[in-house]
């Protein structure tokens, strides 16, 4: 008889190293729970799930969530650090360490690195106050110096630390934005004037073709009519990841038919060439993942005269 409702914990999906983690620093603070995090920093809190139990590692928006989720956590006081901050991150395996030279990776380093420079004001040492022990200062004298003898501290507030942290973001991300520009103008304006001189050194120069028509082997080309990145495969079997075409195969080159090509996707379907092919079928365009290259055997003189022999048998004139 089939069971309904919520599955036994024994059932459920074991959290993953990110979820694993995460929890640890949501214990840190008392009451603050999974939905209060994905209340807190914006995220759906099946959004959130997927990711605690490793079925969301990868996207466009997943970066900007594990941001959000930091600051989260360093607000509630439940993460402390940078290094903090990158070991949870990198629990996921396609996510890398906060990086300065992102600007909103940027303004997270600088909110994780202000905590380490926050430093509470101390009295110093009043010069011209003896330190005398407390058992030999007499009873009608006060072991407290007088505020006139305490110098004047200048305090920080909070807002005025993370309002200066915004203010520097922001020049940052305009002084980037400005060398671009420049860098850009720069790059147009010798790109004319070189053109104009009339040097032979002005003459753009050619990119080569990185695949030349060879009979070595089998090329195979991520653009249909042979265009785009290439690699030349000789005889043998070959993982295309490992050269940037897995499931990037759209055309090939068979030069001279000599060789007997197949391809096969990630559900282990075959399918097999034998002549240049300038655009992939459409059930096979991009879809290749792994390859096999074998010669064609050219038949021997006793092979030949045999079939030759073969045809007069049968086909007498």
């Amino acid at each position: 008889m089939k069971q309904s409702g919520r599955p036994r914990r024994s059932e459920e999906q074991p959290d993953s190293p990110f979820g694993e983690t995460l929890k640890q620093h949501l214990r840190r603070v008392k009451n603050l729970s999974q939905a209060e995090l994905a209340k807190e920093s914006l995220i759906a809190e099946k959004t959130l799930s997927n990711m605690v139990k490793g079925k969301r590692q990868s996207g466009t928006t997943l970066r900007r969530d594990l941001r959000a989720i930091i600051k989260v956590l360093y607000q509630k006081k439940a993460l402390h650090s940078l290094e903090e901050a990158n070991q949870l991150i990198t629990k996921i395996p396609a996510i890398k360490e906060l990086d300065e030279r992102d600007p909103d990776d940027a303004e997270i380093i600088e909110l994780l690195n202000g905590v380490a420079h926050e430093v509470h004001p101390t009295y110093p040492s009043n010069p011209h106050v003896s330190e005398t022990p407390s058992d030999s200062i007499p009873p009608n004298q006060s072991s407290v110096p007088s505020l006139e003898h305490v110098p004047s501290q200048t305090f920080t507030t909070i807002p005025e630390i993370i309002g200066k942290r915004d203010e520097e973001s922001k020049r940052r991300r305009q002084s980037w934005f400005i060398g671009l520009v420049i860098l850009l103008v720069v790059t147009v304006f010798s790109g004319v004037l070189f053109k104009s001189l009339p040097f032979p050194w002005a003459t753009p120069l050619q990119a080569p073709d990185t695949c030349p028509d060879t009979k070595d082997g089998v090329t195979l080309y991520t653009d249909p009519y042979f265009q785009g990145h290439c690699h030349v495969f000789p005889p043998g079997d070959y993982d295309l990841s490992y050269f940037g075409l897995d499931q990037n195969v759209s055309s090939l080159k068979d030069p001279d038919a000599a060789y007997y090509v197949r391809l096969v996707d990630r559900t282990s379907r075959p399918g097999s060439f034998d002549q240049d092919v300038p655009q992939l079928p459409a059930d096979w365009n991009d879809q290749a993942h792994s390859l096999h290259v074998e010669k064609h055997r050219q038949q021997s003189h006793t092979e030949q005269v045999f079939h030759v022999a073969l045809l007069i048998h049968l086909f007498p004139l």
